[in-house]
Formats: structure tokens, sequence, C-alpha cells
């Protein structure tokens, strides 16, 4: 493979040379252009070994030291994913009773009011809640532009 690419780029330096020859408009195009080379480069079966060598013994030290990178790290702590599940449903229903009761005085309501004064976390917590609210089918959601319309489903 390094034996071709270097006889790829020897012909291809050729190639941008013979192009870059202004040709006066009196003398006749050729019809070929042969890759001849002026100098020559050459490269020995011993050189192309040892740079796979070189290439070699570098991949397998990346590895080692990937590998011992990898028993270093310390394993995380167990995440228990049933405290949040149960504190996500928890959030979901206080969501669900806060929405349907702003929904009783209206029909529906916009959800840049709903967001008004909160930041941009309680902004994108309250989208996700309000998702899946909407999976229950209580709120139908429509997008309208850059505003979402929040209708109440009876």
């Amino acid at each position: 493979m390094l034996y071709r690419f270097k006889v790829e780029t020897i012909f291809y330096f050729e190639r941008l040379r013979s192009e870059r020859i202004d040709r006066s408009k009196d003398e006749p195009p050729r019809i070929i252009v042969l890759p001849f080379r002026y100098e020559l480069y050459s490269t020995s079966i011993e050189d192309l070994v040892n740079s796979l060598e070189t290439i070699l013994n570098e991949v397998i030290s990346q590895g080692t030291k990937q590998r011992e990178k990898v028993s270093k790290v310390e394993p995380e702590q167990e995440i228990r994913v049933d405290q949040y599940l149960i504190k996500i449903e928890g959030m979901v229903r206080d969501f669900r009773s806060n929405l349907i009761r702003m929904l009783m005085t209206t029909e529906e309501i916009l959800f840049s009011r709903l967001v008004q004064d909160l930041s941009v976390f309680a902004q994108v917590r309250t989208f996700v809640l309000l998702l899946f609210v909407a999976t229950e089918g209580l709120v139908r959601l429509r997008q309208e532009g850059d505003e979402i319309r929040i209708t109440k489903v009876i």
C-alpha cells in the first residue's frame, strides 16, 4: 500500500507539472501526454517493511495505552432507575393537575404563556412534562409557527 501511494504521488506531481506547461497557439496540440519522469525515486522492500513495522508498533502501543486507561477508570455508582421513575411520575401528576386547573377557565392556552416567567431549564422540563400529558390524551398540541397551542380534550 505504501509503495502504491508513493508511486501515485510521483505520477500526480508529474501530471500537475505537465498540465501547467503553457503552449503557444502556433504549436499543434499533443495527442498523448506521457507521464515521463526526469528524476528517479527508489524505494526498497526493506524500506517498506521497516515502515510497516513502525506503523504496527505504533498501533500496538496505542492499543495498550487505551487498555490501561480503561482499566484505570473506576466504575460509576449504580443508578437506581426506580427512584427516577417515581420522581418523574410525581412531577407529571403535579403538572397534569396544574394544567387541567388552568384549562378549566379557558379551552386553550399558549405554551409561551405557560412558561413566561420560568428559566430555560424549567421551560424545557415543562415541555417534556407537557409531552407526557399529551400522550395520555388529556390535551392536544398544535404548533402554529413558533407558538404551541395547548387545547383541552373533552
